[in-house]
């Protein structure tokens, strides 16, 4: 891939990056906030991060680990391509917005192959073909599309088990600009996969897991968390980034909200967490796995917490709407590629009205159902019920009915018929907890901000500290 900053300004940046460790050796927290005020002037919503480290916010100790603890290659990696090749696609999503009349999304899912070592219960991706891996080159044609043609240099590579796939660090390091979270059950990954993981640096791994040693392995086979953790062991001594995916269910929730787990994550090196609650789709959706409405309030509350007290970057799919403005799908802010090519407007929505072999991305994305689900939120205004598949099912079966996208597998529209009345109880308990903390403004984005420095369910204390 041609380096756009050029051979020189490219190795500057190199060498720059490479020598925050010797800047923090002394713990000189000014010297990190030099680099950040730097940064901050080529990505203007990272202005806050100088605010943040100012006040002593866990969001310094979370970056003095990416620096301290990541090899030189993931370093270099994650701060140039978040910050600097990002600015530097930004006239390319200007000008795809001003041919297209459309904004382009931010990240692009993609499942490498539906093939999986493991089965289990509740895997959105499970009623796919488990036959087929999306073709090398139909990879290449949406990296490319995204990239070039929108300026997207940010992808979620999912399955299946993606690292069943012995092409995937080519294909992706071939786009070395361009940074990839991949999704993973752990149990592929060979120590030659991490020294390549390490060489590349643009990879960032999550692992799958559903808390403890007896839960993992209760739902995802026995002997799995221990490879886990062998693994993310590996990792750490290599400098590689990762993390954890957690699936929260009605009997696991409050473990994977609690210090316990979140401690023990971070001290086996994992960087960040994504939360995915369990969503009835498949053949057999059984809504009784779902977290119940106060399950889901009590963890949004933990999660607050734990991000704004240690040094780990949490996300949560439907808890953090406020900060991406609420549902994503459609392209809005991201569109998922199934393993056969189908193009959805979710992960978590099993319907679609075209697919990658025949139709482009963009294409895919001026169609009436996916501009009908961009332009249906923010559903009253309250971000923190931003699913039209759980908060709000009378959304997502409307669209279904009015533009008829075809099921991506058998059993899709059981999410319409036997879920149905589980449903609407669910998204009606929901509001009644979730549009009371809105109004009362017990809510808040990933991180506080100048203008709204409180940290909600914890204490005001960024307010009074100096």
């Amino acid at each position: 891939m041609k380096n756009i900053f050029g051979p020189a300004k490219g190795f500057f940046l190199k060498s720059a990056v490479n020598f925050l460790p010797l800047l923090l050796r002394n713990n000189s927290d000014e010297s990190l906030f030099r680099v950040f005020r730097v940064l901050s002037s080529f990505v203007a919503h990272e202005k806050g991060i100088v605010w943040l480290f100012e006040k002593d916010h866990s969001l310094l100790h979370f970056f003095k680990r990416i620096v301290n603890e990541l090899n030189a290659n993931y370093r270099y990696r994650y701060i140039v391509n978040r910050y600097f090749v990002w600015n530097s696609l930004g006239s390319i999503r200007a000008s795809f917005e001003r041919n297209e009349s459309l904004s382009p999304p931010e990240n692009i899912t993609f499942d490498v192959t539906s093939r999986c070592n493991l089965r289990c219960e509740g895997c959105w991706a499970g009623e796919y073909s488990k036959t087929k891996d999306l073709d090398a080159k139909l990879i290449m044609k949406i990296l490319d599309e995204a990239r070039y043609k929108m300026g997207i240099n940010y992808f979620a590579v999912t399955g299946g088990e993606p690292f069943l796939r012995k092409d995937l660090l080519g294909i992706l390091g071939k786009y070395i600009d361009c940074s990839f979270t991949v999704y993973t059950n752990g149990v592929s990954i060979s120590d030659d996969t991490i020294r390549k993981l390490a060489d590349l640096g643009n990879i960032w791994v999550l692992f799958s897991l559903e808390g403890n040693e007896e839960r993992t392995d209760r739902r995802r086979g026995r002997g799995v968390y221990k490879k886990i953790m062998e693994t993310m062991d590996k990792m750490k001594k290599a400098g590689v980034l990762f993390g954890f995916s957690v699936m929260p269910v009605r009997d696991n929730i409050d473990y994977l909200g609690g210090d316990e787990f979140i401690d023990a994550m971070i001290a086996k090196g994992c960087m960040w967490g994504a939360y995915f609650s369990y969503i009835p789709v498949g053949t057999d959706p059984n809504t009784d796995l779902m977290p119940t409405p106060q399950q889901r309030n009590k963890l949004r509350y933990s999660q607050y917490r734990h991000r704004n007290t240690k040094p780990i970057f949490l996300f949560d799919f439907w808890n953090d709407g406020p900060e991406v403005g609420g549902c994503m799908a459609g392209g809005r802010k991201f569109v998922h590629i199934t393993n056969d090519g189908d193009i959805e407007p979710c992960v978590f929505i099993h319907f679609a009205v075209g697919n990658i072999k025949e139709m482009t991305l963009t294409e895919s994305m001026k169609t009436p159902f996916f501009t009908a689900i961009r332009k249906a939120p923010p559903y009253e205004g309250n971000l923190l019920r931003p699913c039209m598949v759980i908060d709000r099912p009378d959304v997502l079966r409307d669209l279904v009915d009015k533009f008829d996208p075809y099921s991506t597998h058998d059993g899709a529209k059981l999410l319409f018929t036997r879920c149905r009345e589980s449903l609407n109880k669910y998204s009606k308990e929901l509001a009644e907890i979730l549009d009371k903390e809105w109004a009362e403004g017990r809510w808040m984005k990933i991180y506080p901000t100048p203008d709204r420095p409180q940290i909600v369910g914890v204490d005001d204390r960024l307010m009074d500290r100096k």
